[in-house]
């Protein structure tokens, strides 16, 4: 059995997500790009939306081939498309 891939969204995908909630005015409940200070004074930058504990929460990840935004928590993007606005 293989092991699941995580859901994953590219960083390309995560740019325009940002960009909508920028061109949205700054919805707090929308998802957008943000970062937090972890260990050490590192930054961890994030998908998602700090105001809405229900959002899903992607962090950014440089350790694969191809640079991208690795599922936390929460609902999958897809699933939060469903049911929310764009951004």
């Amino acid at each position: 059995m293989r092991p699941q891939t995580p859901d994953a969204v590219s960083v390309e995908t995560a740019a325009a997500i940002d960009k909508a909630w920028l061109q949205a005015g700054c919805p707090p409940r929308a998802l957008r790009l943000y970062g937090l200070r972890g260990p050490g004074n590192r930054t961890i930058t994030l998908l998602g939306a700090p105001d809405a504990p229900d959002a899903p929460s992607y962090v950014y990840s440089d350790a694969a081939a191809t640079p991208r935004y690795i599922h936390l928590t929460g609902p999958t993007l897809a699933d939060w498309r469903k049911e929310n606005a764009p951004c």
